[in-house]
């Protein structure tokens, strides 16, 4: 009885993780639509989070990257490229979660392509094994994602800062 109580916490810490980190990922997109708006200083209406929240985080992560190579700041540069390598690598966790399926193996829970193409890019022919992703990956993935988090503020912030500085430069002139 004690086995089974066992293995039913560690079924549900590892949903809870899985879980965990689709909802932090839906956070940090709604962040990246935030990032967005303010870097690129596209100003506030109604309609415009919702019309930045329609664009795939790819495409989002895009803009930001060709929008840093015209920042002349390093720092701030820098801030907005580490900013984007941590949405990047939590995203692609997120997929992983989301498309391939959770596999018992060895008493260990993974997750482990079954498409064609997955299996064929992830096989390991020298070893005969298919390349599979642990918990404690997807873990390592969560605190990315806080990381990410708390760099997507401190951005929203500067920005924030140096908009409203635009703003009064312009009105002023």
């Amino acid at each position: 009885m004690a086995t089974k109580k066992l293995n039913d916490d560690r079924n549900k810490d590892t949903f809870a993780t899985i879980g965990e980190l689709i909802l932090i990922t839906n956070a940090l997109d709604y962040q990246l639509a935030e990032v967005v708006i303010t870097v690129l200083n596209l100003g506030r209406s109604l309609m415009l989070m919702p019309v930045v929240m329609t664009l795939d985080p790819s495409r989002k992560i895009e803009i930001l990257k060709a929008h840093a190579a015209h920042v002349s700041q390093p720092d701030w540069k820098r801030g907005i490229s580490n900013f984007v390598d941590k949405v990047e690598r939590v995203l692609k966790y997120r997929n992983i979660t989301c498309h391939t399926q959770p596999i018992l193996q060895k008493g260990e829970w993974t997750l482990r392509p079954f498409a064609a193409a997955k299996v064929l890019k992830n096989i390991d022919l020298k070893k005969k094994t298919l390349k599979s992703v642990t918990i404690r990956e997807l873990r390592d993935a969560i605190s990315t994602a806080e990381s990410a988090l708390g760099a997507g503020v401190n951005l929203i912030e500067n920005f924030q800062q140096v908009n409203a500085e635009l703003a009064k430069r312009a009105t002023r002139s």
